[in-house]
């Protein structure tokens, strides 16, 4: 299947209106293991691209401590942050935990560092994502849907959560494209970006009438 000039035409326009909603760059520490973004599941501890706006990523801290000359692994509750940016980078980080009491204090009460490129500090919310009892086999994504519909200060705004009719069609409620996460290496390096042609062209077929939809579909069957 073959696209036309036509409709690579579109999808450059569409691609370049787009650019401006994923120019915020975070850089995760590396003590960290990423849960989720925005909603939708994710991995890694590098960087991710994000849309200009507000922003919901959850994780969690993995790392060590020294107890008694041994070091003991450590992995934290879930922690979801919420912040607001625009048109620059950013950095994340958490502390390095020396002992047992900073690991359980971190636990309970997570402390973290949220920064710009000029290295000004950046305000942003933030909660843990609890549950009691067995851990194994958490449906994270689930949890974090049911911690957003809550009011919790690190609680994603529900215009931009989605609902299930438009999940797969990638409009949320504003109207907007929603994100579609997906892994790429870069210098070895993952990185999380928007997949842009196929995230705009559900877009603008969900917003086209029959007849313009009927000509999209006879212009990609060419």
């Amino acid at each position: 299947m073959k696209l036309s000039a036509y409709l690579l035409m579109v999808l450059t326009s569409l691609t370049l209106s787009f650019s401006s909603f994923a120019s915020i760059v975070l850089n995760l520490p590396h003590q960290s293991y990423l849960i989720a973004i925005n909603g939708e599941k994710a991995q890694g501890n590098k960087r991710i691209v994000l849309p200009n706006g507000i922003n919901q990523i959850a994780l969690r801290y993995e790392g060590e401590y020294k107890e008694n000359n041994y070091y003991r692994p450590f992995q934290s509750n879930i922690i979801v942050l919420k912040f607001s940016g625009k048109d620059d980078h950013y950095n994340l980080n958490f502390p390095y935990l020396l002992n047992k009491e900073e690991a359980d204090l971190f636990n309970r009460s997570p402390t973290l560092t949220l920064t710009d490129k000029q290295q000004e500090p950046v305000s942003f919310s933030q909660g843990l994502l609890l549950k009691a009892g067995l851990q194994i086999g958490r449906d994270y994504i689930e949890e974090l849907a049911q911690y957003n519909q809550a009011n919790h200060a690190a609680s994603m705004p529900a215009k931009r959560l989605l609902t299930a009719d438009t999940k797969n069609s990638g409009v949320n409620f504003n109207g907007r494209p929603t994100i579609k996460v997906t892994q790429a290496t870069r210098s070895n390096e993952p990185t999380y970006y928007i997949n842009v042609p196929e995230t705009m062209l559900r877009y603008w077929y969900q917003r086209a009438d029959s007849e313009t939809r009927d000509m999209f579909k006879q212009q990609i069957s060419k």
